[in-house]
């Protein structure tokens, strides 16, 4: 510890910082040459050190796009990434695969005709086309979010239909099967359990309808300690609902979902004067449910299917396809709207051209780290277990994402990766903010919301015209608040303004 100065040294300081005051300033060229960042740096750390952010731990790199370091804090650190882990999937995706590549789901008809009677089975395929649903393609940052329906299923059953009717079937003896041609693997390591109700953590499968989603509303009863009033969509009979979710007084709806099987327990409350609450769920096991639809479809365009399967003698095979649309566009909507299940469907047909036998989270895993480390990233410096950024086990350091950033920069594919990416106050998970900051239209990054940490990781074209590669990484009890990502906005602007 420095002793304390007397009192009459503390006076001759006080003149003698006086004589210094009356100084010439530092000529006007050499201040600007180290003002800058400077003020940035002790912006950053103000923001980032205030007593309301006391439990968070932040973790930020800054810099040029030929590596030249603008601000570092903690930058060599681990953090959980969230989805900004979708950086590194899309980017793998675009130096890998054709932005023109699709996928398919085939409905086919197959057996030997007596009569009006087709004895075999009707099947129906994905090799993981994610866009069997009412989403309109490609993304348009005005566009409402899908309800789930049964209606691109319906195009599909009323397409073969047609051609079963035209070859003068209307009944099929047989199934209607399944064929998931992605490994069963629904769910990355370290995803939490409590995510595994709600839609945002739907499984992962290569037979999908409506993003494996469903639509839960939840009405208030007209009385209170009445049963609130519960309804699915699509409106199909295949789940028993056990509802105990109870009408109380107020405005707030607390839900709980559980899944077994094909019944739902709904629990919680909801209050007396609340608006119907909806909620997107997750459809547990897609392919019974998928199987279930097209017989009451099928039915419904007059082919009748019974479950007694005989063997063919004479081939018939009458098939319609649906296919989705271009990887690109997928991209765009994943990055642009954090589609957790798009953006694992995508690593995992990146494991799928390395190991066709067995594209796991296990194997996905593996080809992100090869593409990381190939990018310049260094071995210690990621852990990712998944594609979208929900597991909870993955780690990542702030420097890893401005070198991922800086190599993509370098690449040819790099116009299709910026504009995948949110634009501040113009689309996406941005939309809404910096609305009203000289920062809006200049970031383009992806986001990221956990509730363990918070991350903004992109490009960003500051005042003066030069882009810079950023990431900011915060964890921590409380670093999933708002003020925490208000916080994040406020470096980010403080970048802008310096450069």
């Amino acid at each position: 510890m420095t002793p304390a100065l007397p009192r009459t040294r503390l006076h001759l300081l006080a003149a003698i910082l006086c004589l210094y005051s009356t100084l010439p300033a530092q000529p006007p060229a050499h201040r600007a040459a180290h003002a800058a960042p400077t003020t940035l740096s002790a912006q950053i750390r103000a923001i980032t050190a205030a007593k309301s952010l006391a439990r968070t731990r932040w973790g930020i790199s800054v810099t040029a796009l030929d590596g030249t370091p603008v601000f570092v804090q903690n930058e060599q650190e681990k953090f959980l990434p969230a989805s900004n882990v979708k950086l590194f999937t899309t980017a793998a995706a675009l130096a890998t695969l054709p932005p023109t590549r699709t996928w398919q789901t085939t409905l086919s008809a197959t057996g030997s005709k007596s009569s009006n009677t087709l004895r075999g089975s009707i099947t129906i395929s994905s090799d993981g086309d994610a866009f069997l649903s009412t989403r309109q393609m490609p993304y348009s940052p005005d566009q409402t979010l899908p309800v789930p329906s049964l209606a691109p299923l319906d195009s599909l059953a009323s397409a073969l239909a047609d051609k079963l009717h035209a070859a003068g079937i209307s009944t099929v003896e047989g199934d209607i099967i399944a064929r998931d041609l992605l490994p069963a693997d629904p769910h990355a390591p370290g995803t939490d359990p409590t995510d595994l109700p709600w839609g945002y953590a739907a499984p992962i499968t290569g037979l999908l309808l409506n993003d494996n989603e469903l639509a839960l509303t939840v009405t208030p009863a007209a009385k209170l300690r009445d049963p609130a009033h519960i309804a699915l969509a699509p409106d199909l009979d295949y789940f028993t609902i056990q509802n105990s979710v109870r009408t109380v007084p107020g405005r707030r709806a607390i839900l709980s979902v559980h899944a077994s099987g094909r019944t739902l327990s709904i629990s919680g409350r909801i209050g007396l004067h609340a608006a119907p609450d909806t909620e997107s769920i997750a459809l547990p096991d897609p392919s019974p449910y998928i199987t279930a639809a097209l017989k009451s479809l099928l039915a419904a365009h007059g082919i009748n299917v019974t479950a007694a399967l005989a063997s063919s003698a004479h081939s018939i095979n009458i098939s319609v396809t649906h296919t989705s649309p271009p990887l690109l566009d997928d991209i765009v909507l994943t990055n642009k709207t954090s589609f957790n299940l798009h953006a694992d469907l995508i690593l995992r047909h990146l494991a799928q051209q390395s190991s066709p036998a067995a594209p796991t989270f296990a194997a996905s895993a593996a080809v992100l780290r090869t593409f990381a480390i190939s990018a310049g990233i260094a071995p210690a410096d990621i852990q990712l277990y998944d594609g979208s950024g929900l597991s909870t086990l993955d780690r990542a350091t702030p420097r890893a994402f401005t070198t991922l950033l800086r190599y993509a920069n370098t690449q040819p594919w790099v116009t299709n990766f910026k504009s995948s990416l949110p634009v501040a106050a113009v689309d996406g998970t941005l939309k809404d903010r910096f609305t009203h900051s000289s920062a809006a239209a200049h970031v383009f990054a992806k986001t990221g919301t956990h509730s363990a940490g918070r991350s903004l990781s992109g490009y960003i074209t500051c005042a003066s015209g030069r882009t810079l590669a950023f990431s900011i990484l915060v964890n921590g009890p409380a670093s999933g608040s708002t003020l925490t990502r208000n916080a994040i906005d406020r470096v980010v602007e403080a970048i802008y303004s310096a450069y």
